[in-house]
């Protein structure tokens, strides 16, 4: 009786053997799907860090095409103010000259304003670059061990599977019953 008890508990350690193993290789795809998860999240950082560069760029050319309609208008005032023959129409063309170059200056300082913030992302795009290279490899070799870990599991839950198998042949088949009840 002694000998079938130790044959029963030599089948229950490979039984929780493979419970366990079995429990590792179902968390596998979520460790595999967090670790894809940080992959996309840094690469998200880093195509946020470069979407916002190339919103300042459209703007600051907005802002020189608007600067240089500007400066057309000035020209056409000029032009117009060296034409007139009236002191009345001569003061109100300088006056909407100077409102306009006023309004050159103004595009002039938001664009100053865009450059200085393009030029404080530049860090910060090469640190989100450097950073998303590194969490990718980083977390590719992780996922690379996940793979191989998966297979080595598939492997051990099989073997123990036949030396269960094996162990349960050898013990009597109403105890086993019993055993798998319980």
């Amino acid at each position: 009786m002694i000998e079938a008890i130790e044959k029963l508990l030599a089948i229950q350690d490979k039984d929780q053997r493979l419970r366990t193993f079995r429990i590792e290789l179902a968390a596998i795809p979520n460790e595999k799907a967090a670790k894809e998860r940080l992959i996309a999240e840094a690469a998200s950082r880093l195509e946020k860090a470069r979407s916002r560069a190339k919103e300042i760029e459209v703007q600051k050319k907005t802002l020189e095409v608007e600067a240089a309609s500007k400066r057309e208008q000035i020209s056409r005032y000029k032009t117009q103010q060296m034409q007139t023959r009236k002191n009345e129409e001569f003061s109100a063309l300088a006056h909407e000259i100077e409102t306009v170059e006023k309004a050159i200056t103004l595009l002039e300082d938001k664009e100053i304003e865009l450059m200085e913030e393009a030029e404080s992302l530049k860090p910060e795009i090469t640190s989100a670059e450097q950073t998303h290279a590194a969490d990718k490899s980083k977390y590719e070799g992780q996922i690379s061990n996940l793979g191989e870990k998966e297979t080595n599991l598939k492997t051990r839950i099989s073997e123990m599977e036949s030396a269960r198998q094996q162990a349960a042949g050898e013990v009597d088949e109403d105890l086993l019953d019993r055993y798998d009840r319980l």
